[in-house]
């Protein structure tokens, strides 16, 4: 047995699903429940500061801490693992997980504490804002990443189903997570977040400094808790979009020339035209890439682009049918014709 024991791999979602499983909604040893027990000896160390909050039902504690605590999983997580690829990945499967088990109300509780850390952002320990160039330096971040995701996932707005709806706060709240940091030296993020915390449990924000402290010493343990965890897991890029994904899915995710990150596999007869130079490529060439949204039209096939009046590419010759086929961490053209650059086709984490 060597010296050091690897980290066991794993996806994002079993990632997740054995985090809330194992630290909250089955964390059962010996026939007790060890997260309601934790968060019961919480309840009572606060109310030994403040017996005000005596008055507080055990029940919404409950439900509000949970809450707290998935929402600094997410922070840790977005920490961790920095690329949208898998933070967004990581948001879309919570709410399902959440969904599936009957506990769809915490997603939407997580929300006002995802909105307390990006509050956080921009503002300084006296609760005042931070400077103009610094927030419009974090509100850019968000915005940028957000409109990546939506080009990429729905291109036409006029198109956004309900699905897409879920879906885009799911990145939000991603989104939202830019730039909040627990470990700040005026500790601004656990201050807005035991703020956000008193505020929804309808006690007095002005409670006695020990049971704050005590609040504020567990919500950090609970970022210190996820930090910890994910440091001990291998997780692995998402999963690959299926190949038998249907040609219009594959259509809208390829319509404005920027190939979604997680596909790897492009079905060989797609192309993308560009209507104002009347050129149609292969999606993955560097010029399709760059075609406008609003000047991007798919194909079914070459012959269709050339019935249309299109020409093909000089570079990418998009006339020769061609399958991408993944070796290693490199990628061949069927035709043996040329390579795509790997960078286009990474999906680290």
């Amino acid at each position: 047995m060597g010296l050091f024991k690897s980290k066991p791999k794993i996806s994002v979602e079993d990632c997740s699903r054995q985090f809330y499983d194992s630290s909250i909604f089955q964390a059962v040893i010996a026939g007790s429940d060890v997260w309601s027990g934790y968060l019961d000896t919480v309840f009572e160390a606060v109310v030994d500061a403040d017996q005000s909050f005596s008055k507080i039902d055990p029940n919404v504690f409950w439900t509000e801490m949970t809450a707290l605590r998935m929402e600094l999983f997410a922070l840790a997580w977005s920490h961790r693992f920095k690329k949208p690829q898998s933070t967004i990945s990581q948001s879309l499967y919570t709410r399902e997980y959440l969904k599936d088990v009957r506990k769809l109300k915490l997603w939407q509780i997580m929300g006002e504490y995802n909105r307390a850390l990006a509050q956080s952002t921009v503002m300084e320990a006296n609760g005042q804002p931070k400077d103009e160039w610094s927030v419009a330096k974090i509100n850019k971040l968000r915005t940028d990443m957000f409109e990546e995701w939506a080009d990429a996932s729905i291109g036409d707005p006029s198109r956004m189903t309900n699905e897409h709806k879920e879906q885009a706060e799911c990145v939000a709240r991603v989104a939202n997570r830019v730039g909040a940091d627990m470990r700040r030296e005026n500790c601004i993020a656990v201050v807005r977040l035991g703020a956000r915390l008193a505020d929804r449990l309808r006690c007095d924000i002005n409670l006695d400094t020990e049971a704050l402290l005590r609040l504020g010493s567990v919500i950090f343990g609970f970022y210190m808790g996820a930090e910890e965890y994910l440091k001990s897991v291998d997780v692995q890029a998402p999963k690959e979009l299926s190949r038998s994904l249907a040609q219009d899915e594959l259509s809208r995710l390829l319509a404005n020339g920027r190939p979604h990150p997680r596909i790897k596999q492009y079905l060989g007869s797609g192309r993308v035209g560009n209507s104002y130079t009347s050129i149609f490529h292969h999606p993955d060439c560097y010029r399709a890439r760059q075609i406008k949204i609003n000047k991007a039209i798919w194909f079914e096939s070459s012959d269709e682009a050339t019935a249309g009046g299109y020409k093909p590419c000089g570079v990418c010759k998009p006339q020769v049918p061609y399958t991408v086929l993944n070796i290693g961490r490199q990628a061949y053209l069927t035709d043996g014709s040329s390579k795509i650059a790997d960078s286009h086709l990474k999906s680290d984490l």
